[in-house]
């Protein structure tokens, strides 16, 4: 259907579950949201929403999953996210979000998954990311985020999946990354990296590592990105 949220969204004070994927609804989310904190799951991605995430999200301190990929959101990410401390899936990807990823993110360390992909995101990757051990998939692909990749991502010894494409990262790639024994895909692609690729690499049993070709590498069975 297509509609916006209520007016008195609010009054939902016991609500759990909000899921409203792929409903074409329009509007901003209402500060009233932060009203609802029995919500343990929140997805209303792949819709048409705009506006900025409200800070009052902070107040859902029970929420395991937060899903608002694929809208048209803008504005940085509220800092007050950082109280979210059960959070075990993030997706922000495919919005306009703004500014540099917090800090703060770093103490969410139940994530299993966190979706940041294809915003407009930039500073440098904080290097408290790497406190998240739980973590099974991290997108930060296309946006305009700057630095070096952490050395601390190498402490992430339950990744799978590690997406860092498209970005405007420079330095070296940290050798760290070899402890990275359980990651079946690596992409960092489309950056600006330089030096080569860590001879520590070639030992991971991934199904895709992908780097660009101005890396000279000595492993076998890895193609680099024009």
């Amino acid at each position: 259907f297509n509609s916006r949220l209520p007016n008195n969204f609010g009054e939902l004070t016991n609500l759990k579950l909000f899921w409203v994927q792929s409903n074409a609804l329009t509007g901003t989310i209402p500060s009233e949201l932060g009203l609802l904190t029995n919500l343990v799951n929140f997805d209303i991605s792949e819709n048409n929403f705009t506006g900025s995430l409200p800070t009052e999200i902070g107040r859902l301190t029970r929420l395991e999953r937060l899903c608002v990929f694929e809208n048209n959101l803008t504005g940085a990410i509220p800092a007050e996210m950082e109280e979210l401390v059960v959070l075990e899936d993030l997706r922000m990807g495919g919005n306009q979000f703004n500014g540099t990823i917090s800090q703060g993110i770093g103490l969410l360390t139940n994530l299993e998954r966190l979706d940041l992909e294809n915003n407009n995101l930039d500073g440098s990757i904080p290097t408290e990311l790497g406190n998240l051990d739980r973590l099974v998939r991290l997108f930060l692909s296309r946006n305009s985020i700057t630095g070096s990749i952490p050395s601390e991502f190498g402490m992430l010894t339950e990744l799978e999946l590690l997406s860092l494409s498209r970005n405007q990262l420079n330095g070296t790639i940290p050798s760290t990354l070899g402890r990275l024994t359980t990651a079946e895909m690596i992409f960092l692609e489309e950056n600006s990296l330089k030096g080569s690729l860590p001879d520590e690499l070639c030992s991971l049993q991934t199904n895709s590592l992908q780097f660009d070709c101005n890396l000279p590498s000595k492993c076998s069975d890895v193609f680099c990105h024009d």
